[in-house]
């Protein structure tokens, strides 16, 4: 995993990732079961067409415990992942 991220129960969060413009590829996440959920994606775009722009997910801390935050970059024609950012999260009482 790469960084670590500590927050309390029922605290939301947000996760910034750079994703490539104009090339299908896309990030997914992929989620420790009833650890944290998923409440919001938002792409923003850059100004130049084409240019790589910013996703943020926001996530919410759902129940105590440690588990790890996956976000795999995919094209929706390919079975693989290009590649994978993780995260460790820990959630507190």
């Amino acid at each position: 995993a790469g960084d670590s991220i500590s927050v309390s129960i029922g605290e939301e969060f947000l996760i910034s990732l750079h994703e490539p413009g104009a090339s299908g590829y896309l990030f997914d996440p992929v989620l420790p079961a009833d650890l944290v959920s998923l409440v919001s994606v938002t792409r923003q775009a850059s100004v130049a067409p084409g240019a790589d722009g910013t996703v943020l997910f926001r996530l919410k801390a759902e129940r105590v415990g440690t588990g790890e935050l996956t976000f795999e970059l995919r094209a929706p024609w390919e079975d693989d992942a290009a590649s994978r950012i993780s995260f460790l999260v820990s959630i507190q009482p």
